[in-house]
């Protein structure tokens, strides 16, 4: 493994046990409802190193709650010094009171509910690599993106407003995607051929990095290294190659692109090359929870180039003003932007 996949796969880690310590922190609190439930076993579906994560910290959690020594930690606070950290306890004594001694009916139902979860998942990974039961489904909201490690080694990057259905069986690997973006890092497998689907588009891979994005236009695949097929070998797309697959399924011509730019997104970057303002806009819409509008219709006509940042709007806006005649108006405490024409300057045709 190289240095830099290394620290990858520790930053992935680190991630998984950061997310079950807020998970077992969120579950503490109350009484876990149905939408908890459900939002907490489809975390533990994303990933076996949720999974292994959550484990620890319930083992973690178990262990510190069957202290007998919390009686020698002092109730009172001292003086703060360089190299005494306070330590604030809600317990009493060593045997008595710690809660009852062990756990509370309430975390006691939680810790069981969160190894039958884990058993449950376990489980199921089973039954879907055989192929006896569906996918998981992976989804991000509005600004959010996502990284998930697939059963077989595989690695998807989801973009923001993206769903994707995953399903593994002992003769292909299938992924859905109904709606938005994801590159896949495919893991080889010569059995098991890597499948993406979009409406009548199939995708095919075996080892290889690329990017599908689906539009109401069409779909967008961008292939970064390896080489892919579209329609059951209908075309060849190599390193640097892209093409827009119809609605309908028919493909247009393959281009030759930069694939890093077009994939930057994957890293937080929005690449434009003589992209429409409107487009541009609804790029940015996607990653930012303020939203852009451009009511002037001869506005969003016109055409820009550049590199920004995806959660950087005021860098946007800036580069926006000085490229082009436009004033910018906030409304909603800041929620909202509107990109008009200046009010003492008439619009003008692209």
């Amino acid at each position: 493994m190289s240095h830099t996949s290394y620290n990858d796969m520790e930053v992935r880690r680190q991630r998984a046990l950061d997310e079950a310590s807020a998970w077992l922190v969120r579950l503490q609190d109350a009484t876990p409802t149905g939408a908890d439930r459900s939002a907490f076993t489809d975390w533990l579906r994303e990933s076996p190193l949720h999974v292994g994560a959550m484990l620890r910290m319930s083992h973690m959690d178990s262990t510190l709650m069957t202290f007998d020594g919390w009686g020698d930690v002092p109730q009172e606070s001292g003086p703060f010094t360089d190299t005494v950290i306070e330590y604030p306890t809600r317990f009493e004594g060593r045997k008595g009171t710690l809660r009852s001694r062990a756990l509370s009916s309430s975390r006691t139902g939680l810790l069981l509910f969160g190894a039958l979860a884990a058993l449950l998942v376990c489980v199921g990974v089973m039954l879907w690599s055989v192929g006896v039961v569906g996918g998981s489904i992976l989804s991000t909201a509005n600004g959010e993106r996502r990284d998930v490690e697939l059963l077989d080694g595989s690695a998807v990057r989801l973009g923001p407003e993206t769903r994707l259905r995953i399903r593994m069986s002992d003769r292909e690997r299938t992924v859905k995607l109904e709606r938005g973006e994801a590159v896949f890092k495919v893991a080889r497998d010569s059995i098991r051929p890597f499948i993406v689907t979009a409406g009548r588009t199939r995708v095919r891979a075996l080892g290889t990095e690329f990017g599908v994005e689906r539009r109401s236009t069409g779909l967008i695949v961008t292939v970064a290294e390896g080489r892919v097929a579209v329609n059951e070998s209908q075309i060849q797309l190599a390193a640097g190659d892209q093409v827009t697959v119809a609605p309908a399924g028919a493909p247009g011509a393959i281009r030759k692109v930069n694939s890093a730019d077009l994939l930057a997104w994957a890293n937080g970057r929005l690449v434009f090359d003589n992209d429409s303002v409107s487009d541009v806009v609804e790029r940015f819409n996607q990653y930012n929870r303020i939203r852009l509008e451009v009511p002037d219709s001869r506005i969003a006509q016109r055409r820009l180039s550049g590199s920004f940042e995806a959660t950087d709007l005021e860098s946007f806006l800036a580069f926006l003003q000085s490229s082009m005649p436009v004033a910018v108006t906030r409304s909603d405490h800041g929620e909202r932007i509107r990109i008009t024409a200046p009010a003492s300057t008439p619009s003008q045709a692209p």
